[in-house]
């Protein structure tokens, strides 16, 4: 009877290995919300993490009941609301980095505009002969030079 589990994928071990006609095979235990299941599908070993809606089969065999999961999907529906939250997560972080950005561009701005006022209101002496008076005159930004890193 074909019947489906929502959860999480959380271990996938290899339970048993053969051979059979020359053909090797390998068995997994798989662990879905605490039940376990049985595939010989390697990509659920893949997807250890990964949360969605899968599918199994259920077989009574005396006194045990053997649940084996479907062949791994594609695609599976949950993976797009993975991928969502990856795009709305990095959106987020793009936004705070953008924030931050615009935080220091103001701060250097703020901090420029008064080294500015700074650099403006320093004075300088102009050296005279001796007999004129001294001359002061306010210094000419471009005297300063510019440092490029």
């Amino acid at each position: 009877m074909m019947k489906s589990i929502t959860g999480t994928i959380q271990s996938c071990d290899v339970l048993r290995e053969g051979e059979k006609n020359g053909r090797k095979w390998i068995m997994f235990s798989v662990i879905i919300n605490g039940e376990k299941f049985t595939t010989f599908d390697t990509k659920y070993k893949e997807h250890i993490g990964q949360e969605a809606t899968w599918e199994y089969e259920e077989k009574q065999d005396g006194q045990y009941i053997n649940k084996t999961l479907s062949k791994y999907p594609e695609t599976k529906v949950s993976d797009k609301n993975v991928d969502k939250n990856v795009d709305e997560t990095m959106i987020k972080a793009f936004g705070i980095i953008r924030g931050d950005i615009k935080a220091l561009k103001d701060a250097m701005e703020i901090g420029f505009n008064s080294l500015k006022e700074i650099i403006n209101s320093i004075t300088v002496e102009e050296p005279t002969p001796s007999n004129e008076p001294s001359v002061t005159k306010p210094i000419d930004n471009n005297d300063i030079p510019i440092i490029e890193k």
